[in-house]
């Protein structure tokens, strides 16, 4: 059992993806509560957030536990070449945000595909058949009724 990589979301997953600004993060607590029961778990920026803001200003939001968990961000489909583009199968270029993850499994952790997990509340971000996403209502962000739900789903793939 090896260390599992978790791609993360941010808007709509951390706070609701149309929100006030005292909304802001408002997810942080439950997400980081869930984390903690899987120390090995490293967290990989996925959000369209990494466009605009630095490693270090998207860790800011996260105790400091967590802020170290948060290795790296994901590297941008646009910018990906037709020759990087045809490494892939063709029934994923539709999901942008799954083939910036394998990427970067690809580059850091080249021969394992299969220790990672997403958290995102966009569905056409991922293949309607990949199993190992868990999915936020991006309407209202994570919720504290769906603690038990998370912690659950990390502890399943963990143990995968």
């Amino acid at each position: 059992m090896g260390d599992l990589i978790l791609f993360l979301d941010i808007d709509g997953v951390l706070h609701p993806w149309h929100r006030e600004p005292r909304l802001l993060y408002r997810s942080v607590p439950i997400f980081e509560e869930a984390l903690r029961a899987h120390p090995n778990i490293e967290i990989v920026i996925s959000s369209d957030r990494r466009i605009h803001e630095s490693l270090e200003d998207l860790r800011k939001p996260f105790s400091r536990d967590i802020q170290a968990r948060i290795i790296d961000v994901n590297p941008f489909f646009d910018g990906f070449t037709e020759l990087e583009k045809s490494l892939f199968p063709s029934d994923l270029l539709n999901h942008p945000r799954q083939l910036e993850c394998l990427a970067w499994l690809a580059t850091h952790r080249p021969g394992d595909d299969s220790s990672w997990v997403a958290i995102d509340d966009t569905f056409d971000h991922f293949h309607p058949l990949q199993s190992n996403i868990y999915w936020v209502e991006g309407t209202t962000g994570l919720e504290s009724s769906e603690l038990d739900q998370l912690r659950d789903f990390l502890a399943e793939e963990y143990l995968r």
